[in-house]
């Protein structure tokens, strides 16, 4: 593998260098924000590239045209032209804003400037289109088994407990479903007494699972329609609570799924850590919270691509049970692309009116 290093005025500018010399399967490495040393000295943006020796490179141009290059089709993806970015440029720039890894962000706007030339459609709207059509989510459950089984993981500090008392208290008093909860986290002082306090509002039960065998009596006796089961949050590097997650993983019944909660305020470094430490589980879908504490959306783009899971919530507030709502391809779309009024300031939702997590059950 081939590195080389591209200097220009915006992102955009660099990354198009990037596309234009190395083709369109160059692997973007690092991008940061040159020191201006001088205030009058124009901003630079430096990113480093690599490709592989047989990937087209800065020398391919000698050869002569070879028509548009195109990315290798995989995983049930079309393959994408390479193309100018034009008038997607800025909408590139947004979406690295927000913390898009930008190999995806490339890709979103490299897709939507050719749908957006073969349709005759706006870039913006192409680009809204391609979101919904990449970013994998997951619609509310409905109740089409006798009981939903629901585990909830991720780092210390996510917002697993206050989501699961948000789904309690929707699916409960909204629904009107029969909701039991089991908290599997006897690590955390008050953890226990926390979700207790939850549960007693609500009006629904709440059990201790101490290891997996107890969470597997636990789940045999529940009788409801939703079991959700809170999990402590800890480091990804520490191993002996990750085998503790696997070994609960273990003992739910097949049709379970396992959702990775994930703040929204985690840098991609950090969010790229935390997937590839929870990939050792059975993830079956994602929830991306606290997006009311920042205005970096990325995490909504880049978890469930790098995972290969739907997106099913995202919180954006503390507030139980408003601040949690089901995720479909148009509001993905504003939320990246600021169609949108901005938030207010301080705690609160992302703009514009909640929508309902889910209805009622009957007339």
């Amino acid at each position: 593998m081939r590195i080389r290093r591209y200097v220009a005025r915006s992102l955009a500018q660099a990354l198009e260098q990037v596309r234009r010399e190395l083709g369109p399967d160059a692997l973007i490495l690092q991008t940061r924000q040159r020191r201006r040393w001088l205030p009058w000295w124009p901003p630079r943006v430096e990113v480093w590239a690599a490709w592989e020796p047989q990937t087209p490179g800065p020398r391919a141009a000698s050869r002569g045209p070879a028509g548009p290059a195109r990315r290798p089709a995989g995983n049930g993806e079309a393959a994408v032209p390479s193309v100018s970015l034009g008038e997607g440029g800025p909408w590139l720039e947004r979406l690295l804003e927000h913390d898009v890894e930008a190999s995806l962000a490339w890709k979103l706007v490299g897709a939507a400037c050719a749908r957006s030339r073969a349709a005759a459609i706006p870039v913006e709207q192409a680009l809204a289109d391609q979101l919904a059509h990449t970013v994998p989510t997951a619609e509310v459950w409905q109740p089409d088994v006798p009981t939903r089984v629901v585990m909830l993981v991720g780092p210390t500090g996510a917002g697993k407990t206050t989501t699961v008392a948000k789904l309690a208290a929707n699916f409960a008093l909204v629904a009107g479903w029969q909701v039991a909860l089991v908290t599997a986290d006897t690590y955390r002082i008050g953890a226990i007494q926390q979700l207790r306090t939850y549960a007693e509002l609500i009006g629904v039960p709440l059990e201790v699972a101490r290891d997996g065998e107890e969470l597997r009596q636990l789940v045999r006796m529940t009788t409801g329609q939703l079991l959700l089961v809170d999990t402590a949050g800890h480091s990804p590097h520490d191993r002996e609570r990750m085998a503790r997650l696997r070994e609960l993983c273990r003992s739910l019944p097949e049709g379970s799924e396992v959702m990775l909660v994930l703040p929204a305020t985690l840098r991609q470094a950090d969010l790229a850590e935390m997937v590839a430490s929870y990939r050792q589980l059975p993830i079956g879908s994602v929830c991306i919270t606290k997006l009311d504490e920042t205005r970096r959306r990325g995490p909504l783009v880049n978890a469930p691509c790098w995972l290969g899971r739907p997106l099913r919530f995202v919180t954006t507030g503390q507030s139980v049970p408003d601040d949690i709502e089901a995720v479909e391809g148009a509001a993905l779309a504003r939320w990246l692309l600021g169609d949108r009024p901005p938030p207010p300031e301080g705690p609160g939702s992302t703009g514009g009116p909640p929508q309902p997590l889910v209805g009622r059950e009957g007339p």
